[in-house]
């Protein structure tokens, strides 16, 4: 009898069954999680230890490491006599603080740049693991976001430009933070969630002002109610909040008697400035035209659009083939022929992340629309628009493997089988 109760008041089997899967699946994330964080710091301290142990010198690595420096040693010098100013650290953040790294330790020039990019490996490394969450968070998917994230890890041109002493590094950690945060909210209703957000919302503002107020924008419109059934009615929908966001940050502005125009974050909004900022891009062997005429947006609606269409596409594309000039870009070729082959899959993963799950995917698709657009139409060089899509690398990947999942076939589909749970616990 004694044991006949006993099995009547013992947990069904099943719920066993359940708890030994939870734990193999939190064993699996702890794996994949702690690797692709050593993965993506230990290969950029490889390729910067590789840099300085040649005999290359750090001007031909990349030619801003020279003003890097430059500045660095001036705003130290402003550091010690006390004449620095504060305000810097907005938008201008990051040359701040390579200046405070010169202050502090006042070493030579390798040993304060090294200290800089550790911190930059630091970061891809965190943002790694983020992209990883961000996967599980927003398609309850563990293969997406381990595939996006170990791709993101050993991405050669995330490899190259972040293993640099240059703010690339902290803008994708401040967007996979951003999203993260929100995608806790979101689920869970996690007041850590805010500290995340917070975070990226203030490395943002030291290296990219303009991008504060679309990461605003994006917070509000994810946290809203909306409706869930239609795609129109949320698109309604986010107008209002977006046109309600606008209307009362312009009220707030002119009720402080704050100048729109000295901002440069309302400065892109001018035609004028725009076409000053493309005509100023126009150089160097990623130049996207020939002459700064050919970069100006006017009154031809269908140039414009042409203009537009073609920025956009050279964001995710960052190789013009027909007109390759040097050694880095034919290099990038190979890069560019596999994010060809994965466009049918981002389409895919965009539209299968609006139909069925819009409020998840939001984030992840709003920062990869918004920030395609911003620096679609205002960069006119192949090379500072490849830097530039780094900060959203993660979210494309997500959308690429996400939509290689709905779609079922192709390479990636087949990339995807290797990163199951069971391949990270043996």
């Amino acid at each position: 009898m004694r044991r006949a109760i006993s099995a009547a008041l013992a947990p069904p089997a099943p719920s066993s069954h359940r708890m030994r899967g939870t734990t193999f699946r939190r064993v699996a994330q702890q794996t994949a999680e702690r690797r692709v964080f050593w993965i993506a710091v230990c290969i950029r301290l490889g390729l910067w230890t590789a840099v300085l142990l040649s005999a290359t010198a750090l001007n031909s690595y990349s030619r801003d490491i020279p003003d890097y420096h430059r500045q660095g040693r001036e705003i130290a010098e402003s550091f010690r006599q006390g004449t620095n100013v504060w305000s810097n650290w907005i938008d201008e953040g990051w040359f701040e603080f390579i200046g405070l790294t010169y202050y502090l330790f006042d070493g030579p020039a390798e040993a304060n740049l090294s200290f800089v990019v550790l911190l930059n490996a630091l970061a891809c490394g965190l943002a790694a693991v983020l992209t990883f969450r961000i996967g599980l968070m927003a398609f309850d998917d563990f293969a997406t976001g381990a595939a996006a994230a170990w791709v993101f890890a050993v991405f050669p041109g995330a490899v190259f430009f972040h293993a640099m002493p240059i703010k690339e590094a902290a803008g994708v950690l401040a967007v996979t933070s951003v999203v993260y945060g929100i995608l806790c909210l979101v689920r869970s209703r996690h007041t850590n969630a805010w500290i995340w957000i917070a975070c990226g919302l203030a490395i943002l503002a030291m290296i990219r002002i303009y991008l504060v107020s679309f990461s605003l924008l994006i917070i509000l419109i994810s946290l809203a109610p909306t409706p869930r059934h239609t795609v129109g009615g949320y698109i309604v929908v986010a107008a209002c909040y977006s046109a309600a966001f606008c209307g009362t940050g312009l009220l707030l502005l002119e009720t402080m008697k704050i100048e729109t125009e000295q901002s440069e974050a309302f400065q892109y909004l001018d035609v004028e400035r725009l076409n000053a900022v493309r005509g100023s891009l126009v150089r160097g062997s990623g130049r996207m035209y020939s002459d700064d005429a050919d970069a100006q947006f006017g009154e031809d609606l269908f140039r414009n659009a042409w203009l537009v269409g073609k920025g956009l596409f050279h964001f995710v594309i960052n190789v013009d083939m027909t007109q390759i000039r040097s050694e880095r870009q034919a290099l990038a070729i190979p890069e560019a022929l596999i994010l060809i082959a994965a466009f049918p899959s981002l389409i895919c993963g965009i539209l299968a992340g609006i139909r069925y799950r819009r409020r998840l995917t939001f984030p992840v698709i709003a920062f990869f629309i918004s920030l395609m657009c911003i620096y679609g139409t205002a960069s006119t060089n192949l090379g500072a628009m490849y830097r530039w899509r780094l900060q959203v690398l993660p979210m494309l990947l997500l959308l690429v493997f996400f939509g290689a999942r709905v779609r079922g076939r192709g390479i990636f589909r087949r990339i995807l089988s290797k990163f199951e749970p069971a391949a990270f616990v043996r």
